[in-house]
């Protein structure tokens, strides 16, 4: 089966398998998204995959709230694909600083004025700051706010229009392009994203770079602080913003903790004061464009739970994917790949969606195939 013979351009015709878990009380933290729209009578679709971390709530947030604010970004910016990458950086940026904010605009100042001013008040402070928040975080809306703050989650999105595929990346999910040589006919596996984490010699010079001050290394092992693997993510406000009060109030509330844990300001806190200059993370994307070909044959976007895998590489991906594709037998490609990829027994979420353009190559992709595979 051959790319072009496939024609499923509606949402409502979107092939969407979830696999759930199988370990007791786990959720897949991974969510995705899909939207076509219309700018400057330009037809332009913007596709996301997005891996939580800590919960779901973060990542479930932004798969709904940023295709929204990228949207209206690319409709209110001036025409032409090359206003894209802008749109999408400013997207980014102001959706984790709604984040991350909204806790400090609505908690810091009701704990900050629930305090008493004698010496021996301590224990009473400690007492009705507790009570307040708890009575705060009875409120829905207030809990859902705390939760995706102190969670947190990467975001990939490919921004495509009839000329161009922008790709924005925060994190290590991955996107890879299958390019076919116009002689030899063979695929090539193009990146279309760089993962952002201690690992990568560019992030990790970076960060260093913005935080000239420290009096030590902020990565242990390649990691922040020994604990967080990434450098750019959506929420994880620990790395944001020093307040005690709201990490030990808001984030260290019982309902903010998983039965039979520690809360979050005791597993944090040893950590606090090794935290010099926030922020240690970021939402900002690196954007990759890239001029679509007629040589395009398709592209995958994953989450990390894919990549992480050891052995796992963008060329065995496109290689299986093509398999898939030149199978007659195989109706689903992502559906296939997700079956050989769980050969591998992964041990995280793994989300693949698959893209396959028009056969005019006019417009955006036409074709979108998507797979979820839970813990």
């Amino acid at each position: 089966m051959s790319p072009s013979s496939i024609d499923i351009s509606h949402e409502s015709d979107q092939a969407i398998l979830v696999y759930t878990s199988h370990l007791p009380n786990e959720k897949n933290e991974d969510r995705h998204s899909d939207d076509t729209f219309y700018a400057h009578n330009v037809p332009v679709r913007v596709l996301g995959v997005y891996d939580g971390h800590g919960g779901p709530w973060t990542s479930e947030y932004i798969s709904h709230a940023l295709p929204k604010v990228i949207k209206h970004n690319i409709q209110h910016a001036r025409a032409g694909s090359s206003s894209i990458p802008d749109s999408l950086i400013r997207s980014f940026e102001n959706i984790d600083q709604e984040i991350v904010e909204s806790v400090e605009t609505r908690f810091a100042p009701v704990l900050s004025s629930t305090r008493y001013n004698i010496p021996f008040a301590r224990q009473r402070n400690d007492r009705a700051k507790r009570s307040v928040v708890d009575l705060m975080l009875q409120d829905q809306n207030h809990l859902d706010m705390a939760m995706r703050a102190k969670a947190g989650s990467t975001a990939l999105v490919a921004c495509i229009d009839q000329t161009d595929i922008h790709v924005a990346n925060v994190g290590d999910c991955r996107a890879v392009l299958a390019r076919r040589d116009a002689r030899t006919q063979k695929l090539s596996a193009i990146p279309l994203s760089i993962d952002q984490d201690g690992q990568n010699p560019g992030e990790y010079a970076r960060v260093i770079r913005e935080h000239p001050r420290d009096s030590r290394d902020p990565f242990v092992g390649g990691r922040l602080f020994g604990l967080m693997p990434l450098t750019r993510s959506f929420g994880d406000s620990f790395y944001k913003y020093q307040s005690t009060d709201i990490t030990q109030y808001v984030f260290g509330n019982v309902r903010l903790t998983k039965k039979g844990h520690l809360s979050y300001h005791e597993t944090m806190s040893p950590y606090f004061h090794l935290l010099e200059s926030p922020p240690y993370l970021k939402a900002t994307p690196e954007i990759i464009s890239h001029q679509r070909s007629v040589n395009d044959a398709f592209m995958v976007m994953a989450s990390d739970g894919l990549w992480s895998i050891k052995g796992m590489s963008n060329e065995w991906v496109v290689d299986k994917t093509m398999e898939a594709l030149s199978n007659a037998t195989v109706e689903d490609p992502s559906q296939y790949v997700m079956g050989e990829v769980k050969k591998w027994k992964p041990g995280d979420d793994v989300t693949i969606k698959m893209l396959f353009k028009f056969v005019n190559n006019v417009g955006s992709f036409s074709t979108t195939k998507c797979l979820e595979f839970g813990k």
